[in-house]
């Protein structure tokens, strides 16, 4: 028998220079970090209960050199997480966004404007919005918010399998295994806390309630902004509906 523990120690993402911030849709509020004594996660706390056992056994069942029954149980967590790729850097003041175009005809040159396509003298760009720095103002800010609930714990996954082996004659192995999955606290983004229910709302339907009725977002970003929160499905989640994957199979396999 094998034991083991490890403690997946993540700290919450920071960046060098503070250039980050945690909108919280509760308050319309952006905690900017660094600033106004918020630290340099914009609020998001460290978790400390990342612990991972581990289990791993080998038996030979009643003493017999045919037959052996092996099993495991260890629990794994996401530390990478986004890589940075995405994240509270994409928030004011340090960005600039805007999901609002005049779908017009932007260039003057296109047919749509009586123009040659193929003889492009000049580009009109005043459906496009241009920004020659971040934008400051949350209450003027007209892209995509995005929150990471300070409570944030990142996922973890409980893996497990046993598997029994036994020798059959002219030296073929027959296995018979079961192998499992249990997730909790799965990462996702892109999900728009922003967005109400459906009209045709009945028990069941997705993005609706529990009861049936619509669901109507708790809180209102000052232009109508999407908010995509970096989170999961579990308990730290705004979002109305959890989800844990439980992937299970049996497999049997034999081979000389």
């Amino acid at each position: 028998m094998n034991l083991g523990v490890a403690w997946d120690l993540t700290t919450p993402i920071s960046e060098a220079h503070n250039r980050q911030a945690n909108y919280i849709p509760a308050t319309n509020q952006l905690l900017v970090a660094g600033q106004n004594g918020v630290d340099e996660w914009a609020g998001v706390q460290r978790s400390w209960t990342a612990f991972e056992p581990r289990i791993g056994f080998a038996y030979k069942l009643l003493g017999s050199d045919k037959t052996v029954i092996r099993g495991g149980v260890g629990i794994f967590h996401d530390s990478a997480w986004s890589q940075g790729a995405q994240g509270l850097w994409q928030n004011p003041p340090f960005f600039a966004e805007s999901n609002r175009f005049g779908f017009g005809c932007p260039f003057i040159t296109s047919q749509c404007a009586g123009g040659d396509p193929a003889n492009v003298t000049g580009i009109s760009i005043d459906s496009f919005p241009l920004f020659n720095g971040p934008q400051t103002s949350l209450a003027t800010f007209p892209g995509t918010l995005f929150t990471q609930p300070k409570d944030f714990r990142i996922g973890k996954v409980q893996q497990f399998n046993v598997n029994v082996e036994h020798q059959l004659p002219g030296n073929v192995v027959l296995t018979v295994g079961y192998a499992g999955a249990r997730g909790s606290h799965l990462l996702v983004a892109g999900n728009n806390l922003n967005t109400f229910g459906p009209t045709n709302c009945a028990v069941g339907v997705i993005g609706c309630n529990a009861d049936g009725s619509v669901f109507v977002p708790s809180f209102h970003p000052p232009l109508g902004n999407a908010v995509l929160v970096f989170g999961d499905f579990g308990k730290t989640s705004t979002i109305p509906c959890k989800s844990r994957p439980k992937p299970n199979h049996l497999s049997t396999a034999s081979m000389p």
